[in-house]
């Protein structure tokens, strides 16, 4: 009988309470005047997030559209929606869960007014506390930390990374191509992997001065590592929620969790280890004038501490979250939209010859990469760049 009683009690709880939250968020959410709709989810409860892929199917095959909920709970939802649920219940509504309430805003008028006062709407720190893997950044911190952490993290992004980045782009690019052309009659049927690899690459350059051949560019683990510097940020990026999600069991030790997670947690360590040897040596060399964004950031925050009068630059962990930051808002995007754009090219010969006519007048017959000046070609291309802007 006790036994049964727990049951009840765990089932009455685990049911009642997530009941109870919604009839108060729904209390509160009527006071706005806002259209209201409800899901017995939490986008961000943990269970859902990582069950919802399985149990959403099952929960469709409901009658009577009970699982209409499904259309707004989902972590891809707003993807899949677009503007659907928008031109049914207006330019604002409410999303009521047993989580936090979502206000969801489609009025281009309203969210520039929203970003523009900063003061008034701070980011939710906890939403974004996942993301300090290694440290505070600019996207996680609010306020006059915000100000400090991107009056520091500005200045490395300029022309002279700019034309970093052209370099290794056209370093990395001219490799790929040359392993598309070794594959000889059986071509390439897939280009994501290739993508993701071509901008990890150019971000590693980029971001830290590391440069790889683009085919078999895994390069040696450093002394004192297991893994090297690619590997480790390469397993980050490909297991990132992992990373982010799972933080708390990180510290438990690697023998007692799963193969895939304790080399997310080995990749983390690594990866830590040298964005900490690196940050060493740029300080021991701060005069030597490199343009990657840790060598930049580095010295930015060392000029920040320097003027005095209470200004203050970023700790080691801030620099070590910054850089990280920028690999991850970089890595996906570049590399999404670089694969867009190649399937795009290959099965359209309008968009091809439209793209070759600027390639062939902005660089002729000139095959000398020498001569491929970032400040003189680039600003030409501009159905280049037309290209990119559509698949962003």
């Amino acid at each position: 009988m006790a036994f049964l009683l727990l049951i009840f009690s765990v089932v009455t709880v685990s049911l009642g309470w997530p009941l109870l939250r919604i009839i108060q968020n729904y209390h509160e959410a009527r006071q706005i005047g806002l259209p209201i709709v409800i899901t017995p989810f939490a986008l961000r409860n943990l269970f859902w997030m990582f069950t919802q892929s399985f149990i959403a199917p099952l929960l469709k095959r409901l009658p009577f559209g009970l699982a209409s909920f499904l259309d707004y709970s989902t972590r891809d939802w707003y993807f899949r929606d677009r503007y659907h649920l928008s031109s049914r219940l207006g330019p604002a509504f409410i999303i009521v869960s047993p989580g936090p309430t979502q206000l969801i805003l489609a009025d281009p008028e309203a969210v520039e007014d929203l970003l523009a006062r900063r003061k008034d709407f701070d980011k939710p720190e906890d939403l974004y506390k996942p993301l300090e893997v290694f440290g505070a950044n600019v996207n996680t911190v609010v306020g006059e930390t915000w100000q400090r952490h991107r009056r520091i993290t500005t200045p490395p992004f300029n022309e002279k990374n700019s034309n970093l980045v052209w370099r290794e782009s056209l370093a990395q690019a001219g490799g790929m191509l040359g392993s598309w052309i070794d594959k000889g009659q059986a071509g390439v049927t897939r280009t994501n992997s290739a993508m993701m690899t071509l901008a990890l690459h150019v971000l590693t350059a980029a971001g830290f001065g590391k440069s790889y051949e683009f085919e078999g560019g895994v390069g040696n683990p450093g002394e004192g590592h297991n893994l090297s510097y690619r590997d480790s940020l390469k397993t980050i990026l490909e297991n990132l929620v992992l990373a982010l999600v799972a933080q708390p069991i990180m510290r438990l030790s690697p023998s007692i969790l799963p193969q895939k997670v304790s080399a997310v947690q080995d990749a983390i360590k690594e990866f830590k280890q040298y964005m900490a040897e690196m940050v060493a040596e740029e300080r021991a060399s701060i005069e030597v004038n490199r343009d990657n964004l840790m060598s930049v950031l580095v010295r930015a925050s060392q000029e920040e501490m320097q003027k005095g009068k209470g200004r203050n630059g970023l700790t080691d962990e801030e620099i070590f979250g910054n850089l990280f930051i920028y690999n991850l808002a970089g890595h996906d995007t570049t590399a999404n939209t670089l694969a867009y754009a190649v399937c795009l090219l290959a099965s359209d010969t309008h968009w091809q010859n439209w793209i070759g006519d600027e390639i062939d007048a902005v660089f002729g017959t000139n095959e000398d990469e020498v001569d491929w000046d970032y400040e003189r070609v680039f600003p030409k291309l501009k159905r280049c760049l037309a290209v990119m802007v559509r698949n962003t």
